[in-house]
């Protein structure tokens, strides 16, 4: 070996030799992976070589449990560091020591015990070390055989069952492992393809959404999502309040930092209480009905506790006489907020809810047990027509003889933008000086502004004489309290272009 060494040092020294008299001046090393390292031949001082021996690190199983292995690993003391992972055994690492180069979960510079964490349970795994000599470089693996536990990776605990909710808790029994955890109705579930076998599909496939929809990797989406630990919530903090009297599922599942799944689903299904129904009815009474509220009282038959709230006519419509859902959507948004539900006689006070002026509402009123107690009484009532003169002026403009907005001679134009034809530049600033008393003209183009002072009305018009290339004499901005919907009003003339 010496005599060997001594023969690739001469013939080195000769390549440098013979560099100092050619044009040869690079010194280039080529390494059997594909590699290469130059060197600039007047920058060597000399050439060293030195015999290491490669010494594997030597590893042995401890203990395999559901998704973690404990393993024992003795470093000689040739080997500055090593690598630990575990590696799946099923065939498909070609290269052991370029896979664990990549993917080692641990660096270690002593002997000693080693935890791998994240592993499927029930499945076959190589633990693998991979040493380093004195000067950093990758040598030999060694490896021991193991096999994970089938068990749970995790524990999750139900209790504290409310008609909407219940308290959960989370334990995964590795607790460096990443996870996703949600809550769903049931009846969600069951129009997923595969039902509960359906829920992870169902997960990536809204990940995948909002990958594309943000322009993002799919695997970025996932790992936002996911947690590590133990977690103590309520279901209605995961995701929405449940429905009295249904089931609810809660899973669980790990996740690698890779996006794979790692584990099989946990979950437990329960189901919210049941209402206790009561006798209880109420008389409504409306006492006064005012542009922005109602004074109304509500005069139960009995103490039992029940829910008030006031919504538009549009709100109710939308359910079309399901009552039990309507009232199921407002508990959902109300459930912490105690002023929504009383017991014995109850006034609405004017200030209790803010209304629009000269708009359809209800009054609605139910008995509240674990859920909906009684059926659900809803009486209508209209709220009264401003009484503010910009208001009242711009009804009479722009609404019918109801107090809508007058879609005959209002045009839609976009959201919140309407047409009013004019027949000329002077007839915006008249009923601009009719709404607000601030004297306008029409002469080139001129900006002006008003506020009522109690927030019933603002608006600024930009008034011109003639109409413009688009046929628009005058754009006014208004915010009517009564009428939120309309925001912009173009005064246009019959070449008006949309």
């Amino acid at each position: 070996m010496k005599k060997r060494l001594l023969t690739i040092i001469y013939a080195v020294m000769s390549v440098v030799a013979m560099a100092q008299n050619s044009e040869m001046n690079r010194i280039i090393v080529h390494q059997s992976d594909g590699t290469q390292t130059v060197y600039a031949i007047e920058g060597i001082d000399s050439l060293t070589f030195d015999n290491v021996s490669a010494e594997a690190v030597g590893i042995e199983v401890v203990s395999a449990e559901g998704s973690k292995v404990t393993v024992n690993c003795t470093k000689p003391d040739e080997v500055s560091k090593y690598y630990v992972t575990a590696v799946p055994d099923d065939g498909n690492i070609t290269d052991l020591k370029a896979y664990v180069e990549k993917n080692h979960q641990q660096e270690m510079t002593a002997s000693g015990k080693v935890e791998l964490t994240c592993l499927k349970s029930g499945t076959d795994y190589l633990a693998v070390t991979l040493a380093f000599d004195k000067y950093g470089i990758a040598t030999v693996t060694a490896s021991a055989k193991f096999t994970t536990q089938n068990q749970d990776a995790f524990n999750i605990t139900v209790d504290d069952i409310t008609w909407g909710d219940a308290h959960v808790t989370i334990t995964p029994t590795d607790a460096d492992m990443k996870y996703y955890y949600y809550s769903m109705p049931m009846s969600k579930v069951e129009t997923l393809e595969g039902g509960i076998d359906g829920i992870m599909k169902f997960d990536y496939d809204f990940w995948e959404y909002q990958a594309q929809m943000y322009g993002e990797d799919v695997n970025t989406i996932i790992q936002e999502q996911l947690v590590s630990g133990n977690i103590d919530t309520r279901t209605s903090k995961i995701s929405s309040m449940s429905k009295w009297d249904t089931e609810t599922i809660v899973y669980c599942y790990g996740i690698d930092k890779d996006g794979n799944v790692i584990t099989p689903m946990t979950y437990k299904v329960f189901k919210t209480t049941t209402p206790v129904p009561s006798d209880n009815d109420f008389d409504i009474t409306i006492d006064k009905i005012l542009p922005t509220g109602v004074e109304a009282t509500v005069s139960p038959k009995n103490n039992d506790t029940y829910f008030i709230a006031v919504q538009r006519k549009k709100f109710v419509d939308y359910y079309e006489n399901d009552y039990e859902n309507m009232a199921y959507a407002l508990l959902e948004s109300n459930y912490s907020n105690p002023d929504a539900f009383a017991s014995g006689k109850h006034k609405v006070l004017k200030d209790d809810f803010y209304l629009y002026a000269n708009q359809d509402y209800y009054i609605i009123v139910f008995g509240f047990n674990n859920g909906l107690s009684t059926p659900v009484r809803v009486v209508p009532f209209k709220t009264l027509r401003s009484s503010s003169s910009a208001t009242m002026a711009f009804e009479t403009y722009f609404c019918d003889e109801n107090g809508n907005i007058n879609e005959a001679t209002m045009t839609k134009v976009s959201d919140k933008t309407y047409a009013y034809k004019v027949a000329n530049g002077a007839e915006p600033c008249k009923i601009f000086s009719d709404m607000t008393s601030v004297v306008t003209e029409a002469k080139g183009t001129y900006s002006y502004s008003y506020d009522a002072g109690d927030g019933t009305c603002e608006m600024s018009i930009n008034g011109n004489e003639n109409a413009d290339e688009q046929g628009v004499y005058a754009t006014m901005s208004v915010k009517i309290s009564a009428h939120p919907d309309v925001q912009t009003l173009l005064f246009v003339s019959d070449k008006y272009k949309k």
